[in-house]
């Protein structure tokens, strides 16, 4: 039997409008039709009853960790695989909760988040969709590379590698283990022990002779970058995204502009180690780094409005303090740093579709797309605030809540 949502506010995120007593038509996890709900009688079909509610697509999540937990201890030394592949299962569970029914997850200890992906795919497991790149590549020094003690080599979350040839064969082994995508380290990073956050580590030849490997596979790429240099050679290397892009000038906005490069801001992880910056859980050097950050960002994210640059929706949901089924926050930082409430809603489902090449599944609601929808009491395009009032969550046509999370 079909099913019928009955939606009182619908954002189908085709367009910026939000339309009223609208009904979503379901076929098993399909959606048959989105139409006034007075075009039919549907008093024979299972209808849920969502006319109080504001519905849209569901949430996408296009930067987090699916095996970090938010905490700031480094217990991670001494957990396994299995240890960061269950805490990782949890973690995305806890996130298609929350409403994000896909995420792209951009580094992890290992290839458990692939394992994850695919047993949610055969159905072993429930969770989100999910699009994965594996461990992230790096280079020595770099934020792969754990500072461990003098002959004790090893990278946390990633691949330590050093020269095109090198970065080659990074690229084939991921991608032949299941990745999705590759992540780049392109530069120093907040948590990090470099003093400067945006000291360029990988070069372009290092990067562009991975991406030429992602491009062969039709898999694309993500590159952690803070600084000017490192954001620069990453865009002219060819790189799907930046991620974070606290500093850079007005020439590489410009160049991401021309070259449809996709900016994740990421603003919520500073947001939290300030929130926590004098209470001594976090590094003095890596609360003064994100200080630093904090105003270069909130600039250039303004200027990449501007400039017309494609801005996605994403968290870095396992940073410290920055817990799974709790990364809302970065909807509300993003339409305070100037991006239209509209836009933040569009950047967290068709923005992100399209860079996660998930736009002719997932979305936007509309006849032949997948069934992932949520919904919300109050109204998040009125008051981006409520977007934390999320009450109802459906996964290819299953639904997962029917309650308040808050």
């Amino acid at each position: 039997m079909e099913k019928v949502l009955r939606c009182g506010r619908l954002y189908t995120a085709g367009d910026d409008l939000v339309r009223r007593d609208m009904a979503v038509v379901i076929d098993g996890n399909v959606i048959k039709e989105v139409c006034p709900w007075d075009r039919y009688d549907f008093s024979e079909r299972e209808v849920t009853d969502l006319s109080e509610r504001f519905v849209m697509p569901g949430l996408i999540d296009a930067h987090l960790h699916t095996d970090s937990d938010g905490t700031t201890g480094g217990n991670f030394l001494a957990k396994t695989i299995g240890d960061f592949t269950i805490q990782g299962m949890l973690h995305a569970q806890a996130d298609l909760m929350a409403g994000f029914t896909s995420v792209r997850n951009v580094g992890c200890e290992g290839y458990n988040d692939i394992a994850i992906r695919d047993a949610i795919n055969r159905g072993d497991i429930w969770g989100p969709r999910m699009i994965c790149a594996g461990p992230a590549i790096g280079a020595t020094g770099g934020p792969t590379d754990f500072p461990h003690r003098p002959g004790v080599e090893n990278g946390y979350m990633g691949i330590v590698c050093d020269g095109p040839d090198a970065m080659r064969k990074a690229a084939r082994e991921v991608l032949k283990h299941g990745a999705d995508m590759l992540k780049f380290m392109a530069t120093a990073g907040i948590n990090s022990k470099s003093t400067d956050p945006g000291a360029q580590k990988l070069t372009y030849d290092e990067m562009r002779a991975a991406i030429e490997i992602a491009e062969m596979a039709g898999a694309t790429s993500a590159a952690h970058a803070h600084g000017t240099a490192g954001i620069k050679a990453a865009v002219k290397a060819g790189i799907t995204s930046v991620e974070h892009g606290s500093y850079m000038d007005d020439e590489t906005i410009g160049l991401m502009a021309e070259k449809g490069t996709y900016f994740i801001p990421t603003f919520v992880p500073c947001w939290h180690i300030l929130q926590h910056g004098d209470d001594g859980t976090i590094a003095p050097y890596i609360v003064k780094k994100a200080r630093d950050a904090v105003s270069h960002h909130r600039e250039n994210y303004q200027k990449c409005l501007k400039a017309g640059v494609k801005i996605g929706l994403g968290t870095d949901t396992g940073t410290p303090y920055n817990f799974h089924g709790k990364q809302k926050k970065e909807f509300e930082l993003m339409a305070e740093a100037g991006m239209p409430v509209m836009q933040v809603l569009a950047a967290a489902t068709r923005v992100n579709a399209a860079l996660l090449k998930l736009d002719g599944k997932v979305g936007r609601l509309a006849p032949g797309m997948l069934a992932d929808i949520t919904a919300f009491d109050g109204d998040p395009s009125a008051d981006i605030k409520d977007i934390y009032k999320l009450s109802f969550v459906m996964k290819d046509g299953k639904v997962y809540r029917d309650s308040p999370e808050y």
